[in-house]
């Protein structure tokens, strides 16, 4: 007797690999690049070059990039019921987003004199 092929069987259901997701793993990268760009920005301004505030805009856009796709993915790994994963490396990325972000812009500050009170 043949199965009816749109009914699932144990085996089926149990089969699902949740994958990671794409968004978590592009916040990370870019929340590590951050500070890859300062330092290669601190680097070039010891060697003589005067890269500071293009090292601090890159920085600074990929560390908004980072905290952008770590506030899309967290929810949608949410949403999706065990299919996704990856929300550990969504807050990782979020995280050096924020941080190198919030670094980068009082470095900025400081070089063009602008000290908070």
């Amino acid at each position: 007797m043949p199965q009816d092929p749109l009914k699932k069987t144990e085996l089926d259901q149990s089969a699902v690999v949740p994958r990671q997701s794409r968004l978590a793993t592009i916040s990370l990268v870019l929340g590590l690049c951050t500070p890859v760009a300062v330092a290669a920005a601190l680097f070039l301004h010891k060697k003589g070059y005067n890269a500071q505030l293009e090292g601090g805009l890159l920085a600074l856009g990929s560390g908004l990039l980072a905290i952008i796709f770590g506030a899309i993915a967290l929810p949608l790994i949410v949403k999706s019921q065990g299919q996704l994963k990856g929300t550990g490396v969504a807050i990782a990325g979020l995280t050096l987003g924020l941080v190198c972000d919030y670094l980068v812009v009082l470095v900025i500050l400081a070089m063009f004199g602008c000290q908070p009170d």
